[in-house]
């Protein structure tokens, strides 16, 4: 899914499930209790929901943003937008802003609360 939707090409290297999530390292496996690598995104019911860390090494799969939208996209408001697929990622210009899921003719905001900017910032 990874390299399909998203056209992420990762190094050789393992998958470690948590739960839903999923991380990918490179290392030795070791024996140590708790999560381990970079956290790459969620296996959800409907598909695979990529992190911002991981949209970074996307080359596909994006949705392009002209600069009002980036702002209230920034902002974790949802776009009036038509999109198709599970999941796809908001660019601005060559700013990955982040993961989103389209739903009858909007995407919704996938950003984490704690990146998300104040609602005054799109004045």
């Amino acid at each position: 899914m990874l390299e399909r939707d998203f056209g992420i090409k990762l190094p050789k290297g393992k998958f470690s499930i948590e739960g839903k999530f999923l991380f990918f390292y490179t290392g030795e496996d070791l024996p140590l209790a708790g999560t381990r690598g970079l956290h790459i995104g969620l296996l959800e019911d409907n598909g695979f929901r990529p992190t911002l860390d991981a949209c970074q090494l996307a080359a596909k799969g994006f949705i392009d943003v002209d600069e009002k939208e980036a702002k209230r996209w920034m902002c974790g408001l949802d776009l009036e937008k038509e999109a198709k697929g599970n999941f796809v990622i908001l660019r601005f210009g060559r700013y990955i802003l982040g993961p989103g899921k389209p739903r009858s003719g909007r995407i919704l905001n996938n950003l984490p609360k704690n990146r998300r900017l104040p609602l005054n910032y799109m004045d």
